[in-house]
């Protein structure tokens, strides 16, 4: 039965049988609420009620009561019932009232509440449950020890007990106050393995690290193969900043117990944490070959087989997860990404249009989108992108930029411009757009226009690096404004000196200037982070410009073996008539 008719019919039994003038009142269903009864509601002895005189006071509060339920207002509602309860020293509406405050957070009425259905009915050890943690939510630790120690000595198993205890307490938002509450509890029953679990389990949830992990050492040295505590303490040395040696504290409990999976899985993902993804991956195939169709193993088998570049395994195990069904959207991004890896285009696409939701589905579509443009299906390529802006409008302007760099790779200029054009138009300080837009103009020739953009761009941003590098470069490259454009490629290398791109365009720049051994260092450390050809170009260029013509014709050499089309270094060799 759904949550709220429960309640309803609850309060209104309450009602009903109020009228119908009966001495015993029918059993009240328990609410669900942060405190997890272990004692089911059974009907109360009748001479333990109280003879209820229903005045039309009382008849309206609880019909006031009910509807203040129905419609959801459950801190009316819980008001009300405690009202009721105080005038009729009923237990269950004294109940209802304990359970509605402290569900809608009345925490101090939850306590009068709850004080009075324990006073009413000192024997329930429900009522016990909501005084514990109607105490605790009001930072009294203290006032909820008696009860606690109620709980302990009703005759249950003491471990039972204990994790009763820790379910009651660590569900509080008071973490301090239940800390110190299960603190002073332990401390009266030290040599029980359970209380030092409950205490340690309490002292995590209370960033208490060093006591919890004090009392699960204790746990481990009364009952030394007790798994749950075994987890806890490799937790425990997890959050004290030690995942290595929780690692290996948890390596040595899968040797113990080979055949317990939630072990294996836990050292798993410490492995993972501390970067040893060979032996995490290890870990998941085990599970994976106890259990083939484990969709979380198998998932995160294949994201560690990715990482550690095993494409195929990777393969094999996506795979697995899309004839099982599991997790296709997922799974399809990345089997999209291995295939388009491999140069098989096509798969890659039909991968990419199985992303149907989810946190890739967009970067499934413009990958798509992307390589629908690089086989020539331009059209249908930005027939997706009209797709795409009616379901993900608040992504336009990744999309527009998208739209006009498949414009431009394409050859369509002037199209790809007037998407830019309209695009700024509705997002005119969008960075993007206008960086997309700078180098557009730029290789149309509209220098002035690139320049504007770029300016526009360090205006609302001084400290973008990229429009800096671009502006640096492109009046170094295409006028004589040397100086003006050194100055830009200072601030953008003070900002990112490792920066392959902008080590080039210093390299460019002091060319430029006649400053050769300067700029052959920049381009030589730009070659070194990242081979690229525009780079063995200017390098070429300027070692020529030396007379280093035999390491030129190298360094251009090299680049051609990598690219053998390349424009950039085809370009400078043929201008110097190589």
């Amino acid at each position: 039965m759904p949550f709220m008719s429960r309640i309803h019919l609850i309060s209104l039994s309450l009602v009903l049988i109020l009228l119908s003038g009966c001495a015993s009142l029918a059993p009240v269903e328990p609410l669900t609420t942060s405190v997890q009864s272990s004692e089911p509601v059974s009907e109360p002895e009748q001479a333990g009620l109280p003879a209820v005189e229903l005045s039309g006071e009382i008849l309206f509060r609880l019909l006031a009561a009910d509807l203040a339920v129905q419609r959801q207002q459950f801190e009316l509602a819980a008001g009300l019932y405690l009202i009721v309860a105080q005038e009729t020293q009923d237990p269950r509406l004294a109940e209802q009232a304990a359970r509605m405050a402290l569900f809608s957070r009345r925490d101090r009425e939850a306590l009068d509440a709850a004080r009075l259905w324990v006073a009413l009915v000192p024997e329930s050890r429900a009522g016990r449950e909501a005084i514990v943690s109607a105490y605790i939510r009001n930072g009294d630790g203290q006032g909820a020890q008696e009860h606690l120690e109620f709980l302990l000595n009703s005759g249950d198993d003491a471990e039972q007990i204990f994790q009763l205890v820790v379910s009651l307490l660590q569900h509080e938002w008071e973490t301090r106050t239940a800390f110190d509450a299960i603190q002073s509890l332990v401390d009266r029953h030290a040599d029980n393995p359970d209380a030092q679990f409950a205490l340690a389990y309490i002292a995590l949830h209370a960033r208490e690290l060093d006591v919890a992990r004090s009392a699960v050492e204790k746990v481990l040295v009364m009952r030394p193969r007790w798994l749950r505590a075994m987890n806890l303490y490799a937790r425990i040395m997890r959050m004290q900043g030690n995942p290595f040696e929780a690692a290996i504290y948890l390596a040595g409990v899968v040797e113990e117990f080979p055949d317990v999976e939630h072990v294996r899985i836990n050292y798993a993902r410490l492995l993972v944490e501390t970067r040893q993804l060979d032996e995490a991956l290890e870990q998941y195939l085990w599970i994976v070959d106890k259990e083939p169709r484990n969709e979380d193993a198998l998932f995160a088998a294949a994201l560690l087989s990715l990482q550690l570049n095993d494409l195929d395994q990777a393969r094999d195990f996506l795979q697995r997860l899309v004839i099982e069904g599991a997790r296709l959207d997922v799974a399809h991004f990345y089997l999209g990404q291995i295939a388009e890896s491999d140069n098989r285009n096509g798969v890659a696409i039909d991968h990419y249009a199985e992303v149907s939701t989810g946190e890739h589905y967009l970067d499934a579509q413009t990958r798509m989108i992307m390589l629908l443009a690089q086989r020539g299906d331009v059209l249908l390529a930005r027939g997706y992108l009209d797709k795409i802006r009616e379901q993900v409008p608040n992504e336009s302007s990744r999309i527009n930029e998208l739209e006009g760099h498949i414009l431009e790779e394409d050859g369509q200029l002037e199209e790809a411009m007037r998407i830019y054009d309209v695009a700024l138009v509705n997002a005119p300080d969008d960075k993007d757009l206008l960086f997309r837009q700078a180098l557009l103009a730029e290789k149309m020739g509209r220098l002035g226009l690139a320049e504007e953009k770029l300016l526009y761009i360090l205006k609302m941003d001084p400290d973008s690096v990229r429009a800096l590098n671009a502006l640096g470069f492109s009046l170094a490259d295409h006028t004589t404004r040397y100086q003006e454009a050194y100055g830009y490629l200072q601030r953008a290398i003070a900002l990112r000196p490792d920066s392959a791109a902008i080590l080039d365009s210093m390299g460019w720049v002091l060319y430029r200037l006649g400053r050769l051994d300067e700029a052959l260092e920049y381009l030589r450390r730009s070659l070194v982070i990242r081979q690229d050809q525009e780079v063995a170009a200017h390098l070429g260029e300027v070692l020529w410009m030396r007379g280093d013509h035999d390491e030129a014709r190298t360094i251009w050499q090299q680049g051609l073996e990598q690219a053998p089309d390349d424009k950039f270094i085809l370009d400078v060799m043929k201008r110097f008539g190589q």
